[in-house]
């Protein structure tokens, strides 16, 4: 029942030396003012300072203590076991054990308050401590400034000095305050400390941080405004807070997770200058959901070995890279958003992860890059309208690239430079504007398979170069300006393609051009289903070649080639035409139900040998000026209306 008021005292203590061998002649000062046993007194307007502790609250007192001054003590308040009200005072410059200590299950209100200079902390809420604080205004200054360069500055690994507020194993409601300055972190979170941030405002420049949640920290952090830092926030071993529908602008990193966990939901990352979230360490594994991450250089880095899981952001116009997976990373992207940077997704240095279900767009240079041994697994995504790659497979990349829509990109899919493991499957690959695949490079050798590739009306489906080799099998390559265009020593294998429906050719073969086609349908293509020129020397075998609106096979210019086995028929005009100094062999082909079997002219030359040509509407075999032109060991029966061969003039 003690509830005395106090009103505008000046309380002080003199100070007691107590130990001469103290660093600087340390002093022990005592306790200004105590309240204790129940007590409810008020403070209104009090000047206390120079003391061990300005103001102790303990054993269940209470009180209201309103504009009251605590400064130049050791300890400005302790509040203990105890709730009392503190409203609009000024707590600053105690430069031991901090402003204002909440601790041993304290339930106090604080608010109003303006809490400054204080070390190592303007407030300290420990030991199941529950309080109320809210509308502070809390100012940082680390004593380290004063004698530093800030860059050169490294914060204690749990506590740093220079603090806002400090949270160990407590809980407690924090509420629209503004916390501030420069110093180490303006809020800590540390063993088992789990309280409800909401509202606040924080910025300036904390080297360890803005946040700090660490060792056990937890915390939920929702509609909080971090600003103007260098991190926003800091996670690091066994930190596992939960942020939802904060706002992260204009620091350096927006969130960094370094071996804690945490769930990340509906925040806005934007404007932070250097990368928004990033994620390392082998402990690390947030999940991150709903989140707007934009308007930065790098959106969100994986590194480390670190995991977690990242579904259904926005993740967009960042200049540089959208994210970043790299270093032994694991993690998993689902159904986000990725759009308007230069590269969407990149994946290098042994980067790992799954990449499911998500809508890339309006990236610049490419939707997904990977390099250096990267190894993703990229499936069921959308790549989709793009003025770079879809998919772009650098030197050492391997992975999987699986059920994908990659539309209207420059190309769909690129790999290039020396890599062997790559497998590109069961993608939908369509109406690209350069090609639909290309496959370019020396030691180049990825598996493409079961795809779809179609509708490249002005560009191959599948362009092969300078001499890359590469596995095609059991894909649907149709309606394209050509099938495959293989060049400068390309050398692919081909295996059960269908090749159709394309404009100027199925599979065109020019420029040294190697390789072997074999059990492929090579149908209804335009011009011809095969052309062979520039020296090309591609096999062909064991191929159904037919419905072409031209020549079933047109060799021309140098072009060579060997076909064996193949089934050659109902060909518009013809189902082997020869010109212009080429020279193929042909070795046990069925040449059938064509209007003319096999045409050479315009000297062009061949070898032809135990081919089955016949049932040819006009011709078997009809020759002009030939040169070179060679048959052994055919069969060349009947036609139905002409020859079975005819030299039709010049030198044959």
């Amino acid at each position: 029942g003690c509830n005395p008021r106090f009103v505008c005292n000046e309380l002080l203590l003199t100070p007691v030396l107590v130990n001469e061998d103290e660093k600087e002649g340390a002093a022990v000062r005592g306790t200004c003012v105590e309240v204790r046993d129940n007590a409810t007194p008020s403070f209104y307007g009090n000047d206390v300072h120079d003391a061990l502790v300005g103001l102790l609250v303990h054993k269940r007192a209470s009180g209201v203590y309103t504009s009251n001054s605590f400064h130049n003590c050791l300890l400005g308040v302790s509040v203990r076991d105890s709730s009392p009200v503190l409203s609009r005072n000024f707590v600053y410059c105690n430069m031991k054990q901090g402003g204002l200590q909440l601790s041993d299950g304290s339930r106090a209100t604080v608010t109003e308050n303006l809490v400054w200079s204080n070390h190592p902390s303007n407030v300290s809420i420990t030991s199941d401590a529950d309080p109320d604080v809210r509308d502070n205004v809390i100012i940082c200054l680390s004593r380290d400034l004063a004698a530093a360069d800030l860059s050169t500055l490294v914060p204690s690994t749990i506590i740093p000095s220079g603090t806002g507020m400090v949270a160990d194993g407590a809980k407690g409601r924090i509420l629209h305050n503004e916390i501030c300055g420069w110093g180490s972190s303006a809020v800590v979170m540390v063993d088992g400390a789990h309280p409800m941030m909401y509202s606040n405002f924080i910025y300036g420049r904390f080297v360890g941080g803005s946040i700090s949640v660490s060792h056990g920290g937890r915390g939920l952090f929702q509609g909080n405004e971090v600003l103007a830092g260098e991190v926003a926030v800091v996670v690091g071993e066994l930190g596992d807070p939960t942020m939802e529908g904060n706002v992260f602008s204009g620091c350096t990193v927006g969130l960094a997770v370094k071996n804690g966990d945490g769930v990340y939901l509906r925040n806005v990352f934007i404007h932070n200058t250097s990368v928004h979230v990033q994620v390392q360490g082998d402990g690390a594994k947030p999940r991150m959901e709903c989140n707007l991450i934009k308007d930065g250089i790098l959106g969100l880095e994986c590194n480390g070995k670190s995991k977690g899981h990242f579904s259904e952001n926005d993740i967009s116009q960042n200049s540089n890279v959208g994210v970043i997976i790299a270093t032994g990373a694991h993690p998993t992207f689902m159904r986000n958003k990725i759009h308007g940077s230069n590269w969407g997704i990149k994946v290098t240095d042994g980067g790992q992860g799954m990449v499911l279900k998500n809508h890339m767009y309006a990236n610049k240079q490419a939707h997904v890059v990977v390099e250096s041994t990267g190894s993703p697994s990229v499936r069921d995504n959308m790549l989709l309208d793009g003025p770079g790659f879809g998919v772009l497979l650098l030197r050492g990349a391997v992975g999987v690239y699986e059920k994908n829509q990659i539309h209207r990109c420059k190309v769909g899919v690129k790999a290039m430079e020396r890599q062997e493991g790559a497998v590109v499957s069961q993608n939908d690959v369509e109406a690209n504007d350069v090609a639909g695949v290309v496959i370019c490079g020396e030691g180049c050798n990825p598996t493409v398979e079961l795809n779809v590739i179609q509708k490249h009306t002005r560009c191959p489906g599948i362009i092969v170069e300078d001499r890359a080799r590469g596995i095609f099998q059991s894909n649907h390559v149709k309606e394209n300006k050509i099938g495959f265009l293989l060049r400068s020593g390309a050398a692919p294998l081909a295996h059960k393609n269908i090749i159709g429906d394309s404009i100027e050719g199925g599979v065109v073969c020019q420029l040294s051009a190697a390789g072997e086609f074999t059990e492929n349908n090579i149908t209804c293509n335009a011009v011809a289903g095969i052309i062979m020129s520039g020296g090309a020397d591609t096999t062909f075998e064991q191929n159904f070649i037919f419905n072409s609106q031209d020549a079933g096979i047109l060799c021309l210019d140098y072009g060579r080639g060997v076909f064996k086995r193949n089934h050659i028929h109902d060909n518009s005009s013809c189902g082997v035409l020869l010109q212009t100094y080429c020279y193929p062999t042909f070795e046990s082909n069925v040449i059938f139900c064509e209007v003319i079997g096999i045409i050479a002219e315009e000297k062009g030359g061949g070898r032809f040998e135990a081919n089955d040509v016949y049932g040819n509407s006009k011709t078997n075999v009809m020759t002009g000026e030939v040169e070179n032109l060679s048959f052994h060991k055919n069969q060349i029966r009947t036609c139905m209306e002409g020859s079975g061969v005819l030299v039709a003039g010049g030198e044959a």
